[in-house]
């Protein structure tokens, strides 16, 4: 799924995990961070665009997992939206 969505993952520490991602979609990071309040932060960096995302009491898998599934829904939201 992550290749599809066009991410990276990189864990760094304990408590943060980074997501390198190709684009950021407005409409994606503005329902990650909705979801996630407090939880995620976006830089466009200076080579590739990241979400940090603080793990919170959940793993770096699981915290991946659900990013992936909202960045997933997000994006088909956008195409629905687009579509009509």
């Amino acid at each position: 799924i992550s290749r599809i969505l066009g991410i990276y993952v990189n864990p760094e520490g304990n408590d943060i995990l980074l997501i390198f991602m190709q684009k950021i979609n407005p409409v994606s990071i503005a329902m990650l961070s909705k979801l996630m309040r407090g939880r995620v932060m976006v830089s466009a960096g200076k080579t590739k665009p990241y979400l940090s995302v603080k793990l919170s009491k959940f793993t770096a898998l699981e915290t991946l997992g659900e990013v992936l599934k909202i960045l997933e829904t997000a994006k088909a939201q956008t195409e629905e939206t687009a579509e009509q």
